[in-house]
């Protein structure tokens, strides 16, 4: 999965008041003692939803963010 580097997720996230630095630096601590990645603990922790990461991976990588369905035929 593309990543953001943490220090700059830690940036936006604190920039746009969802998580405070303490609390991002307390995830990164957990996320790194168990393997994970922090976009994924974020999610999980329901610090962010998927969408908004892939929002913030989008405008991180100036790429287009298309929306992906799958329809069963």
């Amino acid at each position: 999965m593309l990543q953001i580097p943490p220090q700059k997720l830690k940036e936006f996230l604190t920039k746009e008041g969802l998580i405070s630095g303490d609390y991002f630096d307390e995830l990164l601590t957990e996320a790194e003692r168990m393997g994970q990645n922090i976009g994924d603990l974020l999610i999980s922790k329901e610090v962010i939803s998927v969408d908004y990461f892939y929002k913030l991976l989008a405008d991180y990588f100036k790429v287009k963010k298309n929306k992906i369905s799958i329809t069963k035929g």
